[in-house]
């Protein structure tokens, strides 16, 4: 079934990114998701930054959306191309911190992705 639903999700969401990119002059679209890889996204990507978390935050932060251990196992085990992506990326960041930490360093590194002859201050 997931196979079925990935067959149809992942051509409408490449197609949305390539509308959305069209339409700011091939400036920059953002995508979040885990499935860049697997509906073949990676092509298109001149920057992508990958956000990791340790294992025991990600299982702690699943069984706080309320998710059982069956459906944890599973969401983990469907995760294979994480590997790919980490190789893959211009730049990983840890998500082992506060969001507030996090927010702060994915928009530096987007600055520095977009501006790089801009220095920011501390």
């Amino acid at each position: 079934m997931l196979f079925l639903l990935n067959s149809l999700a992942h051509p409408l969401l490449f197609w949305e990114a390539v509308k959305r990119l069209y339409r700011t002059g091939g400036k920059a679209v953002a995508i979040d998701g885990a499935v860049l890889f697997e509906a073949g996204f990676c092509p298109l990507l001149d920057f992508l930054l990958f956000v990791d978390a340790p294992l025991d935050h990600r299982l702690e932060r699943l069984r706080k959306q309320g998710l059982q251990e069956g459906e944890i196992i599973l969401r983990v085990k469907s995760q294979k191309f994480l590997g790919c992506l980490r190789r893959r990326a211009s730049k990983v960041l840890s998500n082992d911190n506060s969001l507030e930490s996090l927010k702060r360093e994915v928009s530096q590194a987007v600055r520095d992705w977009l501006f790089p002859e801009i220095e920011y201050g501390a």
